[in-house]
């Protein structure tokens, strides 16, 4: 199924659903949650996650990725993080939550070990994190998942990660 690129805003936070395909990737369909916030989430970051998930933490192409859910699942669906990356709790949460759904949730590290710290300038550490990075690092994350069977990937991002899903 080739679906149109629908934007529909929920929000006043700067909230939309998009749903759009990504052919360049090899996806004929793909489902975007984007939620962008101010700059207040720079000045309250997350603890990183200590335990209590049930997923964990494997490597899939070159990345670090926490998954959670059946492996066997045909669709995964990329959550991808906020600046502070794939180790924030909730996220992983939410993730957890996602594959209670029956799907196969990946949380990749796309930061590699190198999220946003209080040691960063927001725009210097923007920079080094560009959308188009994201791109190139999820192509081998996502032919690795089609090589484990997975024949249908959704992503839904955070804050920066709503961006750089889109």
């Amino acid at each position: 199924m080739i679906l149109k690129h629908m934007k529909i805003p929920i929000g006043w936070w700067q909230s939309s659903i998009n749903i759009q395909p990504l052919p360049s990737l090899g996806l004929t369909s793909t489902l975007t949650l984007e939620i962008m916030s101010g700059p207040e989430c720079c000045k309250n970051p997350p603890a990183i996650s200590s335990g209590g998930e049930s997923g964990k933490v494997l490597q899939i192409a070159s990345l670090n990725s926490y998954v959670s859910g059946k492996p066997d699942s045909k669709i995964a669906v990329l959550l991808v993080s906020d600046v502070y990356g794939y180790e924030a709790p909730k996220l992983r949460q939410v993730a957890d939550k996602v594959a209670s759904a029956g799907y196969y949730a990946v949380v990749p590290d796309f930061f590699n070990g190198d999220p946003m710290t209080s040691e960063y300038e927001i725009d210097d550490w923007l920079r080094k994190h560009t959308p188009e990075q994201v791109v190139e690092f999820a192509k081998p994350l996502i032919q690795a998942l089609k090589e484990k069977s997975i024949t249908r990937v959704g992503a839904a991002g955070f804050c920066w990660g709503g961006k750089t899903s889109f």
